[in-house]
């Protein structure tokens, strides 16, 4: 399997993820790349010279893959035979993994101090989960139903809301008042046969990110001398 992955700086250069069916690639300081190698397996790929490193082996399913953000530990979502999904922390120091949501709660967003996991529940519901560990806290930022939220920024006061349509339209949402401010729109350079944008991944800073496309071509033929 291949998958390639291009970064578009907000200077308008916009380019999308092609062929990443089964892979999230996000390089770290540490020179690793996440990568959900089968849907069992978690490892990690080395950016350059070096050898992979395998760190889970079991029969569960693991899926959407996220770095902390002092890339000691990577949250994954995973459900166990016979029990709802839910949000996992792998340490990658130990090995050991251990569960921060409750069932049928997943996220996948950490917080720039690395304190809180966002999570959303089967109502929809949007928590903050402690990653130490504790009790969660109801998280409702001023975002609409159609809208997920993708990052928490830097200063830690406001998030970065997303309408999912083409072109996908971003907010700025601030978290004290409540003040939305448009903050991009992301749409292919080309967007012939663009049919939806389903995933859109902001670097911490939120000046960078990446996406991936559905997009489908079709030929139109004209056929003349019929009969």
């Amino acid at each position: 399997m291949q998958a390639y992955t291009c970064v578009a700086r907000m200077a308008r250069r916009q380019c999308a993820w092609a062929r990443a069916a089964a892979a999230h690639f996000l390089p770290m300081e540490n020179g690793w790349l996440r990568w959900s190698a089968t849907p069992h397996k978690l490892m990690l790929l080395p950016t350059g010279a070096g050898e992979s490193r395998q760190l889970t082996d079991d029969k569960i399913d693991h899926f959407n893959v996220t770095w902390t953000p002092d890339g000691k530990s990577i949250v994954y979502g995973a459900a166990e035979p016979g029990h709802g999904r839910r949000s996992y922390l792998l340490d990658l120091e130990s090995g050991q993994s251990r569960p921060i949501t409750k069932e049928d709660t997943l996220g996948f967003l950490v917080t720039p101090d690395g304190k809180y996991l966002v999570a959303v529940d089967n109502q929809r519901q949007r928590w903050l989960y402690p990653i130490a560990g504790g009790e969660p806290q109801i998280f409702s930022p001023n975002v609409t139903s159609d809208e997920g939220v993708r990052i928490c920024l830097p200063d830690n006061q406001s998030v970065l809301a997303m309408k999912y349509d083409v072109p996908v339209t971003v907010t700025r949402v601030d978290l004290a008042t409540g003040r939305r401010e448009p903050w991009m729109k992301i749409i292919p350079a080309d967007p012939a046969g663009v049919q939806s944008i389903p995933d859109v991944r902001f670097s911490a800073d939120g000046k960078s990110y990446a996406y991936s496309i559905v997009r489908f071509l079709s030929d139109l033929y004209v056929v003349d001398g019929l009969k």
